[in-house]
């Protein structure tokens, strides 16, 4: 899986859970898929996935966090929109899946 194929992971996953992504919703989903590593949150193709998505992802707009102190929570960011249309994520995470948004 590439970089923008865990944002859209991601982005569709936030979609799919009335536009929020708990911090802990999010890696749970990636563990499933096998991107991370359960101790360490590391991935060989791009790194520490935790630094990708909270600092990186963030930083370059993509995913917004919400101001929720006590959980670390994922909103779509400008980024996001402007790149990768709402549906386009949606199919991306149901693909897998064989079933329609």
């Amino acid at each position: 899986m590439t970089k923008a194929g865990l944002l859209a992971l991601v982005l569709g996953h936030i979609l799919l859970n009335a536009n929020w992504g708990k911090q802990a919703s999010i890696w749970d989903l990636l563990l499933k898929v096998n991107v991370l590593d359960v101790l360490q949150r590391i991935n060989n193709l791009f790194g520490n996935t935790r630094i990708l998505l909270t600092i990186d992802f963030v930083h370059m707009q993509f995913l917004a966090p919400s101001m929720n102190p006590l959980e670390f929570e994922f909103l779509w960011g400008y980024g996001a929109h402007r790149e990768i249309p709402k549906m386009e994520a949606l199919n991306f995470v149901v693909e897998p899946h064989d079933e329609e948004p």
